[in-house]
């Protein structure tokens, strides 16, 4: 009988070890073809990126589906996100049919999408749109809610990171393409201005500026949150916090600095109860400032100067604020669209606005109105309760608040749900489950 349950254990383990490595595969296939597609310029069909995700979420349990997910989280730009989501959520539904939409916050996710359906009655309403809205944005609902399965969450993160790494290769090595290794490390040329590249979702991995800003500031507050943990790679954390920093830079981005400033005043805030705690974190900080300068004044001198002169204009919001204005001017005379909004599809032609909101806030009251705006805060303080459930109130714990506070400034100054930024929602999930893993609440 003992051998029997050894060699039983034994064959569990290799197939597990064999499922791992697979996953691997997986995972190293699509960086690639992504590789290949942004860097080599070979045609890569979007259809091949839908399989692979499709193989993977129906191979592998959900655990593997939440890390897979966290892994194309930053290269959905320059995937068919919307098809891969969706085929997730189906995928899911269908080995989940027991505990599928038990949590009230999913359900409020639900109530916005049928506010956005009531937009029908403006006109030029595509279902198809909704569905590519809708359906990938219930997935990571899903995901984060599952109340059942106890996720990775750890390497959801690494993950994120792995994936956040591949698509700044693309971005780098596309703007090189564009502007030129010495334009763009000399010349003041902001790292993402290669969006208008875009023709069609999937054809490359694009962001603009502060997207990429975003980005790269979501990936540092992650980075603290590992370098702040009992481990052994902390020089290897360290140093991809330096060259977050200096990546994140060059898309001389305002919001970014903003978000820098943000992250290591709230990193130092948790530390503050413990003098010792306190001075080591500074220490680090100023450590991984120094390098960071270093390596900028080395590679991009001409960086500092382009900041300068950015926060010298005349007008800091780049505008931001005239449309803002614009837009509430424009919802004084409609306030009949006060209540349930005019929906996310086309907003700018229904009030008669030549572009997009820069507002996260703002775009939320115009698409869904005042009941999406309460809908929305409902689901966002979900993610948050049960992310922080059961989590001991201490100062060092707020460090894992890190990732959502970057989101909710991040929105500030740009769109919501019309962007990319409503999938970090999941990571940022998976860092506030860390900190109940490290430190849980004894009741």
């Amino acid at each position: 009988m003992q051998d029997l349950a050894l060699q039983t254990q034994q064959d569990n383990l290799s197939r597990n070890v064999w499922s791992e490595r697979t996953f691997l595969l997986f995972c190293g296939l699509t960086i690639f073809l992504l590789l290949v597609r942004d860097l080599g310029y070979f045609d890569v069909s979007k259809w091949i990126f839908v399989i692979i995700a499709v193989v993977v979420f129906a191979l592998y349990d959900i655990n593997h589906m939440a890390i897979f997910t966290c892994f194309l989280i930053p290269l959905k730009v320059g995937m068919p996100g919307s098809y891969i989501f969706t085929a997730g959520l189906v995928i899911l539904i269908i080995k989940n049919l027991d505990w599928l939409l038990l949590s009230q916050y999913v359900w409020i996710l639900v109530a916005i999408f049928m506010v956005e359906l009531l937009s029908f009655v403006y006109g030029d309403f595509s279902i198809v749109d909704y569905v590519r809205f809708a359906a990938p944005l219930l997935f990571i609902a899903l995901l984060i809610f599952n109340g059942k399965d106890k996720f990775d969450y750890q390497r959801m993160l690494m993950y994120f990171l792995l994936g956040v790494a591949f698509a700044e290769a693309s971005v780098i090595w596309q703007s090189i393409g564009v502007s030129g290794l010495e334009n763009l490390i000399s010349s003041g040329v902001r790292l993402g201005e290669t969006s208008e590249l875009l023709i069609e979702e999937g054809m490359r991995v694009t962001f603009n500026p502060n997207g990429f800003a975003v980005l790269c500031a979501m990936s540092i507050s992650m980075l603290l949150v590992f370098l702040s943990r009992p481990t052994s790679y902390k020089p290897v954390w360290a140093s991809l916090l330096v060259f977050q920093i200096f990546v994140g830079s060059l898309s001389i981005s305002r919001s970014f600095l903003v978000l820098l400033v943000a992250i290591t005043l709230m990193f130092l805030l948790s530390r503050v109860k413990s003098v010792r705690d306190f001075i080591k974190s500074l220490g680090m900080i100023i450590l991984v400032l120094i390098a960071a300068y270093f390596l900028i004044d080395h590679f991009s001198p001409s960086l500092f100067p382009s900041y300068v002169a950015r926060f010298s204009e005349a007008d800091l919001s780049n505008k931001r604020l005239d449309i803002t204005t614009s837009y509430f001017m424009a919802m004084e005379q409609e306030p009949d669209r006060l209540l349930l909004g005019v929906g996310l599809q086309d907003y700018p032609a229904k009030y008669g606005q030549e572009i997009t909101s820069h507002n996260g806030i703002q775009e939320v009251l115009i698409t869904w109105g005042i009941v999406g705006l309460i809908l929305v805060t409902i689901f966002i303080w979900g993610i948050f309760a049960e992310g922080w459930r059961g989590v001991a109130r201490n100062h060092k714990q707020y460090l894992y608040l890190l990732p959502l506070m970057v989101l909710l400034i991040s929105i500030q100054p740009g769109q919501f749900f019309s962007s990319n930024i409503p999938f970090y929602l999941l990571p940022v999930f998976a860092t506030l489950r860390l900190a109940e893993r490290e430190n849980p609440l004894v009741t």
